[in-house]
């Protein structure tokens, strides 16, 4: 490729970002893995060059079938970013296992930045190639630059065009993307967490919250068997996030967000769901906390909502993530509560979940 070498090895003394570096693999948790066989992609430490790299993208590729050649990562970056550093090694664990050599690419809005010039194998390969063929087998630092990249590819290929022979050469396991940066642009050092907390909050939020409206909407007219007439006089919890596990999101920012969207779903021109006035809402959150255990916490709600004058409560709980790509989520769990003296309120409706962004 003619532009192959826009990005060059790592040169000695380089001067440091005056911004703080954004590691890739939180944006890939952020966002998720997108791309063309993104799953061969995994977030685990490397081990190479006698020390373990934590936080590496590790990627396997093999010569067949077609499909699995190419994996390909892809981040959005929204222009923010200057430069991409990196070391691109083969892990010592993985790569026994399968020794195929592997090239290393980088894309910008779907243009080529680096490709190495070598494809990579593990040191000790038993790989052996026709004469004049080369390979690798020591890690490269690169840097590339990234400056205005809206999306940014990371492509892990098998050196397919290489005739290769030995022992489990037919894959690549174990292609390591180590110690990856994002040098934010000046002025953008804010790039890898929204510049407006609250305003991501709300847009990760806002498709749950209109589903959840929809979901009370038609639980009501179930209930009551006549035509929904909004407002519901709305009593919130939001559970504390659990402690210890990393990113949790800022509940002030959270509880904020999560009360200006639920003021936003309309039915008939008529907002869906009504505040309690602070007093109320504050003597509902009191007693909330002083009846609620988590086993019990939707029948503590309704006993703490309804001296509230309350018509529904939701029970709002974030959620850590469950394995390393996936983000912290909140969990939304609505109960409709009839007039007093009357039926019991009716079992909770079904969850609906909003993924947070990271650092929310």
């Amino acid at each position: 490729m003619e532009d192959s070498k826009k990005g060059a090895a790592l040169q000695p003394g380089a001067a440091p970002a005056s911004l703080a570096p954004v590691p890739l693999a939180d944006l890939v948790r952020r966002y998720g893995r997108r791309g063309r066989n993104s799953e061969r992609y995994r977030l685990a430490p490397a081990v190479f060059g006698g020390r373990i790299h934590p936080g590496s993208l590790l990627a396997d590729v093999a010569a067949a079938p077609r499909d699995a050649r190419t994996a390909t990562l892809q981040v959005p970056l929204d222009g923010g970013y200057e430069r991409l550093t990196a070391t691109l090694a083969r892990d010592d664990v993985s790569a026994a296992r399968g020794q195929g050599a592997a090239h290393f690419e980088v894309y910008g809005d779907g243009r080529s930045l680096f490709r190495t010039g070598a494809p990579l194998v593990s040191p000790g390969s038993p790989i052996q190639l026709p004469k004049g063929s080369r390979v690798r087998p020591d890690p490269e630092q690169i840097a590339v630059g990234v400056r205005g990249v809206r999306r940014l590819e990371i492509v892990t290929r098998y050196a397919v065009e290489l005739s290769q022979e030995g022992p489990g050469v037919t894959v690549a396991l174990g292609c390591v993307w180590a110690d990856a940066l994002l040098a934010p642009s000046p002025g953008r050092g804010a790039a890898a967490r929204p510049r407006d907390r609250r305003g991501a909050l709300r847009a990760a939020l806002r498709p749950a919250v209109l589903r959840l409206a929809s979901e009370v909407a038609k639980a009501s007219t179930r209930e009551s068997r006549a035509p929904f007439r909004p407002p519901l006089t709305l009593a919130v919890f939001v559970a504390p996030a659990p402690r210890g596990g990393p990113g949790a999101p800022d509940m002030g920012d959270l509880r904020a967000a999560l009360s200006d969207v639920l003021r936003e779903p309309q039915f008939g021109g008529v907002a869906v769901f009504a505040p309690l006035d602070r007093h109320r809402a504050g003597e509902f959150e009191r007693d909330a906390r002083r009846f609620a255990v988590a086993a019990v916490a939707p029948l503590a709600l309704v006993a703490a909502a309804r001296p509230a004058g309350a018509t529904a409560v939701l029970l709002a709980s974030p959620v850590p993530p469950v394995g390393p790509w996936e983000p912290w989520s909140l969990s939304l769990r609505a109960s409709l509560l009839p007039p007093t003296g009357k039926a019991p309120a009716a079992p909770p409706l079904p969850e609906v979940t909003a993924p947070l962004p990271a650092g929310g």
